[in-house]
């Protein structure tokens, strides 16, 4: 369904509510809804919060990315979950498991010779999202990225010039530049 009111409206709206109708509207959010809840716990709890969901979603990832049972759908249902931690994990834990992601399906196609293009296009569209994010990241978080990425495209296969895809992904990325001492 379609928004129905503009971040300006929704604020004049809200600047109309008691202080305790705002509570009540929070806390219907936090029991309706998983992704308001998880945005509200990462707000109150911090990074402890996002590392242990971080830490829950890459457990989700690795049984979803492996054999048996690895197919188009749950490649599917790890994208979801990407999309889904997006908003609810701090930024740095977001990166870290688009980073997780990519090295888990090069390592299924190195393991298993997947050459398999839907698997290659969803790793192009995870480091889409991982260069987006990494425009405004900590040069810290985005140096340690940057070494596994380097890892990881050095490890990649050249099925349907996958290497040379995620190659010219990292040329054109801010993980192209020298990365900073630590």
């Amino acid at each position: 369904m379609k928004k129905q009111l503009t971040k300006t409206k929704l604020k004049k709206l809200l600047d109309a509510y008691t202080r305790e109708e705002l509570t009540e509207l929070v806390c219907t959010l936090y029991s309706g809804s998983t992704e308001a809840s998880q945005i509200i716990d990462r707000t109150f709890l911090g990074d402890e919060y996002s590392r242990q969901l971080y830490e829950e979603n890459l457990k989700k990832l690795n049984k979803l990315i492996s054999f048996p049972g690895f197919s188009r759908g749950s490649m599917k249902e790890a994208e979801r979950l990407l999309k889904e931690f997006a908003s609810a994990g701090s930024p740095a834990d977001v990166m870290r498991l688009y980073v997780d992601y990519i090295e888990l399906c090069v390592e299924l196609d190195n393991d298993f010779g997947m050459d398999w293009e839907t698997l290659y296009n969803s790793v192009y569209r995870a480091f889409d999202k991982l260069a987006q994010l990494a425009l405004h990241a900590d040069p810290k978080v985005i140096a340690s990225l940057q070494r596994r990425l380097d890892l990881i495209v050095e490890q990649s296969s050249d099925g349907y010039a996958f290497r040379e895809n995620l190659q010219d992904m990292m040329l054109n990325s801010v993980f192209s530049e020298e990365p900073e001492e630590m």
